[in-house]
């Protein structure tokens, strides 16, 4: 997280495949999560609207999303938005700065595809990164 908060939060998350069109997802889960409130659970993600948000409460090191398609598809590429709501530090402070993208395993592995550590998210709400 940018701060030293203890909640993730974004206003939504696209998935796109190697010609660029956006995938569909299907379902958006938050394992151990905690809504901020009954309005801020993880289907914000997915909402198609960045003017909500999904927040969770119970964040600690990590926080999990995952996302699901109606068939498995290749994702080529994947946009975060950040938060809904006003430019204050609170909001700032929940923007996450590095997470690992990846494929869940039948088994129930975790394969990581990318990395990213050290991003300096927009202090502007709504907006792509």
């Amino acid at each position: 997280m940018r701060g030293d908060g203890d909640q993730a939060s974004l206003a939504e998350v696209k998935l796109y495949d190697m010609e660029g069109a956006e995938l569909e997802m299907t379902e958006a889960l938050n394992p151990g999560g905690v809504a901020g409130n009954p309005l801020e659970d993880v289907l914000k993600v997915i909402d198609g609207n960045v003017a909500t948000k999904w927040v969770d409460v119970n964040f600690t090191e990590h926080a999990f999303l995952q996302l699901y398609t109606a068939q498995p598809v290749f994702v080529a590429q994947y946009e975060l938005f950040t938060s809904s709501g006003q430019a204050s530090g609170a909001n700032q402070k929940r923007d996450p700065t590095s997470w690992r993208f990846g494929v869940l395993l039948d088994d129930g592995s975790f394969q990581v595809l990318s990395s990213v550590s050290g991003v300096d998210p927009p202090l502007a709400r709504s907006t792509s990164y």
